[in-house]
Parts: C-alpha cells; structure tokens; sequence
C-alpha cells in the first residue's frame, strides 16, 4: 500500500506558494492601478482650475493638455468593475487592502464624473482663447507644409542619388541630412502636437517620412558601395601570380546578388545603376 499523504502534502504547499503568489501580484497591480488613477484625477482636477489670460499660450496649452488627457481616457470607467472583482478575490483569500485605496476605489466612479463635467466647463470656458489659437496653428501648418514641401524638393536635387559623388562625399551628405531632418522633424513633432491638443484635423504630409526613408535606404546603398570599394582595392594589391580567378568570379557574384537584393525603391536610382555597374 503506498502513503500518498507525503505527495499531497507536497502538491498542497506548492498549490498554496503559488495562490500567494498570484494573490500578492494582483495586491501590487490593485494598488498601483489605484493609485496611478488618483493621482492622475487630482493632478487634473488642479489643473483644470488654473486661471489662463489672454494671450497665454503656456497656460492654454497646459489647460488644453488636461483637457485631452481625460478625453483620451476611455479606459478609466471600464477599470472599475474589474477592480472591484479583484478586491472581492483579494478578500476571499484572506489577503487584506489598505483602507486608503478602497476608498479610492469606492470614490473613483463619482469623482470621474464629476471631473468630466469639470473638463467640459473648462473647455468651454477657454473657448474663446482655443478658437483663436486654432487659427494661429492652422496658420502655423499652411507655413509648416510648404517648408515641408521645399525640403523634399532640395532633398531630392542635393542628396547623394548619383553614383558619381562617391562614397566619402556621399556619408558627409548623409550625416548632414540626417542633422536637417532630425530638426525639421523636431518642428512636425510640436506642431503634431498642438494640432492634437487643440483637436485639429489636417491631412497628413508625408514628405518628411519620404525624406527619412529614402536616407534609410541611401545609407544601405552606400554602406554596399563602400564594400565593394574596399574590396575591389584589396584585391588589386593581389600579386598577379597569386589571383584566384575562380575565387573572384564567386565573391563577384555574391555581391551582385547582394546589389540586386536591395530595395526595390533604390533601382531607379543613379546609385544603384553605378553600384551594380562597379
């Protein structure tokens, strides 16, 4: 007859590590949720209440901030029940909550509401001061694009597309575009924002992105066209006696199936023409 007490003993202290184990996590996800949502509600509710004069920008755009993050708070009211069920789980298991966050917990719903009505009577209070920022963006976009638009077309005329500049001369005009667009894109990224804080729709440039991909895909030609000057060079200083034709032709072969294996956006390039020409 075999004692099986030992191995229940054993399944039944493994069984209870892990409930505890489970438990606790649920403990610090309840708390940390809990907490990360009264914070966010009384940092807004503060906020909401600033006073912005006219002609403040800094301050609407720290109201219109606010504003945006409780509208962009859907999740918040979908928190509560399965909070709730979490604390019930908690409790069926013995493990207790302080009381602080479970009147946070129990206060939650009504505050919500009640800082969504407060958020709608600060947006209607800054009206005025939003309508008339909204022009200056719009007006600030118009400019933003056709300095967008004419950085696209510099780009494609100045940046290293042809072959012939070669490749120490094509990296110094990488690194200089990348600077460029670095800071350019800089710019899309602030003015993105206020554009979103202020809930204005205007089409999508993409004339930046264009710019950013196509660099991407230069420095990948000419990082290839640079090897294959390297290699070409160290090759010539192979004595004549000690060439290996057989092995030449193959490594030959292999970066031309690297060549052909770029991007097929790099193929009407001059570049590209040049690379697999070499």
């Amino acid at each position: 007859r075999v004692d099986a007490k030992p191995i229940k003993q054993a399944l039944s202290l493994w069984a209870s590590k892990w409930v505890n184990t489970f438990t606790q996590h649920l403990k610090t996800h309840l708390l940390g949720k809990l907490a990360d949502l009264s914070t966010f509600m009384d940092r807004v509710n503060t906020g909401l209440d600033m006073s912005v004069p006219y002609g403040d920008l800094t301050g609407l755009v720290d109201i219109m901030t606010h504003i945006h993050a409780v509208r962009s708070r859907s999740d918040v009211e979908e928190m509560f029940g399965p909070l709730k069920r979490v604390v019930n789980l908690l409790r069926k298991h013995q493990i207790s909550v302080p009381d602080d966050s479970l009147r946070v917990l129990e206060e939650a719903p009504a505050k919500w509401t009640q800082l969504k009505k407060k958020t709608s009577m600060t947006k209607d209070r800054v009206g005025n001061q939003q309508a008339q920022q909204t022009e200056k963006i719009l007006a600030d976009t118009d400019i933003f694009l056709k300095k967008a638009n004419q950085f696209r077309t510099t780009f494609l005329e100045r940046a290293p597309f042809r072959y012939s500049i070669g490749v120490d001369s094509a990296y110094k005009k990488l690194d200089e575009y990348h600077i460029l667009l670095v800071e350019i894109e800089a710019e899309e990224q602030a003015l993105t924002k206020l554009q979103i804080l202020f809930e204005i729709s205007v089409p999508e440039n993409t004339k930046l992105k264009e710019c950013r991909h196509d660099l991407q895909y230069l420095k990948i030609v000419w990082d290839l066209c640079a090897l294959v000057d390297y290699q070409f060079i160290e090759w010539k200083k192979t004595a004549w006696k000690n060439v290996n034709t057989e092995f030449l032709s193959d490594e030959t072969k292999k970066m031309l199936m690297q060549v052909r294996g770029l991007p097929k956006i790099t193929r009407d390039w001059d570049v590209f023409a040049g690379l697999e020409g070499a």
